[in-house]
């Protein structure tokens, strides 16, 4: 999903709430491992692509409010972490680059 929504120039994508070391691992090492409100900081700051689990959504959409920034949601998934033993849902937002904060 990642791979299918990234465009030439993006920084490495923000991870929020979901961090499994197989996906760090999959994404490569410069992957941004943060919060929801982390991941709309870097996103803002640089744009490109944020992947959200459900329980971080909520502080990164509030901090992308605060930025008056705009995500588009690009695609989600849902699946079991059998890890963890939980049901896992994430949604996948491209970041607009906000000018003021380059």
């Amino acid at each position: 999903m990642i791979a299918a929504a990234s465009q030439p120039g993006d920084p490495p994508p923000a991870l929020a709430g979901y961090q499994e070391p197989s996906l760090v691992f999959a994404l490569g090492a410069d992957v941004v491992l943060t919060d929801g409100a982390g991941a709309a900081d870097a996103g803002a700051h640089g744009g490109g692509l944020a992947l959200v689990e459900d329980g971080e959504k909520g502080a990164f959409l509030a901090r992308l409010a605060e930025l008056q920034a705009d995500a588009s949601a690009e695609g989600e998934l849902s699946g079991f972490n059998y890890s963890r033993g939980k049901k896992v849902h994430v949604t996948l937002y491209r970041v607009a680059q906000l000018r003021e904060l380059q």
